[in-house]
């Protein structure tokens, strides 16, 4: 943890998220990483205009499920909220490999009705918040 502050370009955030509806997975996860995988990982922790946090958790209800159902592609796709931050959510994702993401789970119909509702209620840019993992 000492060397976290000086050796990271940013310092370590502490977060205690929340379970959201659909709830997350964790280890009840029916889908597993394959050998042939390349996996592509992110987290989008991004800020809400306050107003919009109710309609967001219930299009994310939907979403969360048909991601989930829909997307062979998919391995893990979980939305929390976060303690003493109502003005931020978190999703955690997984995909088998990165076009998975890009070349076809964004051109799905509820990801483009969700990503309108975002475009609304997000504060700033949505790609300031994506957060991609790089090395385990």
């Amino acid at each position: 943890m000492q060397l976290a502050e000086s050796a990271l370009l940013s310092p370590i955030e502490m977060m205690t998220l929340n379970d959201t509806d659909p709830a997350p997975l964790h280890e009840n996860n029916p889908k597993r990483v394959q050998a042939e995988d390349d996996v592509f990982s992110l987290f989008f922790i991004f800020k809400i205009k306050e107003a919009y946090k109710e309609q967001l958790l219930q299009q994310f209800t939907s979403h969360v499920a048909q991601t989930r159902s829909e997307e062979p592609g998919n391995i893990v796709f979980d939305l929390y909220t976060i303690d003493g931050q109502d003005d931020t959510l978190v999703i955690y994702e997984h995909w088998r490999k990165e076009s998975d993401l890009w070349d076809i789970h964004f051109k799905q119909p509820y990801v483009i009705e969700t990503n309108k509702l975002l475009e609304q209620a997000i504060v700033g840019d949505m790609k300031q918040y994506m957060n991609f993992v790089n090395e385990f």
